[in-house]
């Protein structure tokens, strides 16, 4: 699942992740940047993933999820189906971004939300070469299917 926050990121929208795990659980999260600064240190980029067992509620109250304070709600998700999931990619992936700098280009929401799902084996546009998917917002508009409110 991806999921929006059309409002954040200074009106070019925020976006994050989730994926199912074997058991039925979800693992959610993503790159928040809460100082809103350009760059930020590891530790300090408000990268944050959970496992839990309702998605849509976790994103529609990721403080509760786990998720940095003055993170706001999610309010749109769209279902990405996965034929052959690859969970050891995915959970690669989110090792990789925890431990990453923020950096508002190459590094951010967008670039993590898009690198956890694709390694998962979702069928997702990367935004690296259209500059028109480089807003969260037109990025989400680009995946495959309805959106769905939260």
């Amino acid at each position: 699942m991806a999921f929006l926050r059309p409002d954040g990121g200074n009106g070019f929208g925020h976006v994050g992740f989730g994926f199912q795990l074997p058991n039925g659980q979800w693992t959610v999260g993503s790159m928040e940047n809460p100082s809103g600064w350009p760059v930020n240190l590891p530790g300090w980029t408000g990268f944050w993933s959970r496992t839990v067992a309702d998605p849509l509620a976790a994103m529609r109250n990721p403080l509760a999820a786990g998720a940095p304070k003055g993170s706001p709600p999610y309010v749109a998700a769209k279902r990405i189906d996965v034929i052959a999931p690859r969970l050891p990619r995915a959970q690669a992936a989110l090792q990789q971004w925890a431990s990453r700098p923020f950096a508002a280009t190459g590094g951010n929401c967008l670039n993590c939300t898009f690198d956890v799902l694709y390694a998962f084996g979702a069928a997702v546009p990367d935004p690296t070469p259209n500059p028109a998917l480089w807003a969260p917002n037109n990025w989400f508009d680009a995946i495959a299917g309805p959106a769905m409110r939260l």
